[in-house]
């Protein structure tokens, strides 16, 4: 198997997958495949060690934006405009451009998105995946920088088991009914992802970048509030 105990140097090019769903369709099914560090190969880079989510909704899941909150008051994060930056996520501080996401779905092709936050205050967790219609496909071609427009919210994703934030269930008081419909338009697409990726106005955002840090909640006096290290917005791409 190609974990993080394997050689991966037995595993040359054009044998290494390219993602984790490659994994996933060569070497067996989900009750084979635990959850963790894999060796893939995506275009000509060489081998490359991804996080893999092997058992979430049926597994193939590579994860590209991992922001994990250590020291809230200080913490940062790397905004990365390069794809191969997704082999940093043990640092918990990694996030993508939807450019450098648009990049990545050129040449590691996938046509959904699980969108997965929490926070221990207010305790909900928003856990998301696109569908595969033309409402989901206009997701992904939104957060990977393929169109400006902004997509619908209701009919284009569905919760998983753990969802329960109230973000989910409103889809139809998402601003303006969509995704990430900020006004005004935030000023280029590097933000896409961690700014308003979703929300209702005043009450439930996703918002992961200093100094706010929302899943499922809103504190317009967010200075002032003390926020528990562990908290996490994830991004995964299938």
């Amino acid at each position: 198997m190609l974990n993080d105990n394997s050689d991966w140097t037995y595993y040359q090019q054009p044998h290494l997958p390219r993602s984790c769903a490659d994994i996933l369709h060569q070497f067996g099914h989900v009750e084979n495949l635990q959850n963790g560090a894999y060796w893939i190969s995506v275009d000509t880079v060489g081998p490359m060690k991804v996080y893999c989510d092997m058992t979430t909704e049926e597994g193939g899941w590579t994860l590209v934006n991992n922001i994990v909150l250590k020291m809230p008051k200080s913490f940062v994060f790397i905004l990365e405009n390069n794809w191969q930056a997704i082999s940093n996520y043990t640092t918990g501080q990694i996030a993508l451009t939807a450019s450098a996401l648009g990049d990545l779905k050129k040449k590691m092709p996938f046509n959904q998105l699980r969108f997965h936050c929490f926070k221990k205050i207010p305790g909900r967790t928003f856990h998301v995946v696109t569908v595969k219609n033309t409402l989901g496909d206009d997701v992904v071609k939104y957060f990977t920088a393929q169109t400006d427009s902004f997509p619908k919210s209701c009919g284009s994703f569905y919760s998983l088991p753990d969802d329960n934030s109230m973000l989910s269930k409103s889809c139809r008081q998402w601003k303006d009914g969509n995704w990430s419909a900020v006004q005004p338009v935030l000023p280029d697409e590097k933000f896409r992802l961690v700014s308003h990726v979703a929300y209702v106005q005043s009450k439930y955002h996703w918002i992961s970048m200093p100094p706010r840090w929302e899943c499922d909640d809103y504190y317009p006096r967010y200075l002032d509030i003390v926020l528990p290290s562990g908290d996490y917005w994830k991004l995964f791409v299938r």
